[in-house]
Order: structure tokens, then C-alpha cells, then sequence
């Protein structure tokens, strides 16, 4: 996640397992969450509620640069989740 060390991502709390959450669930949530935060941010910096001015400030430097960290980390993360097929 954004902003998130894997240190910390480590660091989950087992206990979620006693209330029906997986640290995997758990994790896969904040990456929704982050990709949901991002998504806002951008939405908040278009100059219109336009697809097309939502991808131009997508593509911006810095919303590129998040966007690309977080692709890199849920990529990462999902490593360790073979595929069918593969």
C-alpha cells in the first residue's frame, strides 16, 4: 500500500484471525482501500467530473508515481498466490 512499509505489513495483528479476517483478506482490503483513496484524490484534482480529465490527472507525475507503487506492492503481494494454469 502507499506509504505502507512490508515491515508493517508484517506486523497485522493475528488476533483479526479470531474474528473471521485472514491477514491475507485484511491485506487485500487495504489495497482496495488505497486504490479507492487514490481514485478520490485524483477525482478531487480533475478540473471536471470527465473521464478524459480524470485520466489527464492520472497521468500527472505524482498521481502516476502513487499509482504505479501501489500496482508494484498488490503485484508483490499476489506472488504468493499461485494461479490456476501457471
Amino acid at each position: 500500500m502507499v506509504g505502507v512499509s512490508n515491515s508493517s505489513l508484517q506486523s497485522i495483528p493475528y488476533k483479526l484471525d479470531r474474528i473471521g479476517h485472514s491477514k491475507q483478506a485484511l491485506i487485500a482490503h487495504c489495497f482496495s482501500s488505497t486504490g479507492i483513496t487514490l481514485a478520490l484524490e485524483i477525482q478531487a484534482n480533475s478540473p471536471s467530473t470527465s473521464l478524459k480529465d480524470f485520466k489527464t490527472t492520472a497521468a500527472t507525475e505524482h498521481f502516476s508515481n502513487l499509482l504505479k507503487q501501489n500496482q508494484r506492492e498488490v503485484e508483490a503481494f499476489a506472488k504468493a498466490f499461485p494461479m490456476p494454469g501457471n
